[in-house]
């Protein structure tokens, strides 16, 4: 190993002592993005955020490691789309370990970033449902079903029950999300279905 990567381990370590943990916390964020170093970057906060649940810092530790896993995902050379699986996973982790209980009203703005980000992920993987039921096969009518059914899940969980609480939607391009749902009932023959997605999109009111 270099003496760059020892540093970084160094400083990954250092993370962990006491009551310093948010000064070394902003070093190793900068020291990792600086020199582009992603991964390492995304390891380095995901071992914050899991093992560190008991400091106020760890959450901004969590933020910043599906920050630096979102780079990966999208803007790394190559893109690194198997990052999208870990977040996947560890999101779920991360409202059950932040957003729940006192802890939910105390980091209420990550908490919301949290649940936009879990959105987004539930979004892309529907979509990806959608790519393979266009890719035809025999199972295509039964992926257009599951990819509709999941698109309209999102909508019921992010958009029609916080309406009904007198809340805010959680997700954004719900409008988009109910419209693929509809087009993916379509594609899937099911007509009943697409109506019902298309008449929550045309009156909102009627599906919350």
């Amino acid at each position: 190993m270099d003496s760059q990567g020892k540093a970084k381990v160094a400083l990954t370590f250092a993370l962990y002592q006491g009551d310093q943990l948010v000064r070394r916390d902003t070093i190793a964020q900068e020291m990792c993005i600086r020199d582009r170093h992603w991964e390492e970057a995304a390891s380095c906060f995901k071992d914050i955020a899991f093992n560190n649940t008991d400091n106020d810092a760890a959450v901004y530790a969590a933020q910043l490691y599906l920050e630096s896993i979102n780079v990966l995902t999208f803007h790394g050379s190559p893109n690194r789309s198997t990052c999208l699986d870990d977040m996947i996973v560890d999101v779920p982790k991360f409202l059950d370990i932040y957003c729940t209980g006192d802890k939910a009203t105390k980091n209420e703005e990550i908490c919301t970033i949290f649940a936009k980000v879990q959105c987004d992920i539930q979004r892309l993987r529907a979509q990806r449902i959608i790519e393979d039921a266009d890719k035809g096969g025999n199972n295509a009518l039964e992926l257009f079903e599951k990819g509709g059914k999941a698109y309209f899940e999102l909508w019921e969980k992010y958009g029609a029950t916080p309406l009904r609480n007198n809340q805010s939607p959680q997700c954004e391009h719900l409008d988009e999300i109910v419209e693929n749902s509809a087009r993916a009932f379509q594609a899937g023959h099911l007509i009943a279905s697409a109506i019902r997605a298309r008449t929550c999109l045309l009156y909102t009111s009627r599906c919350v």
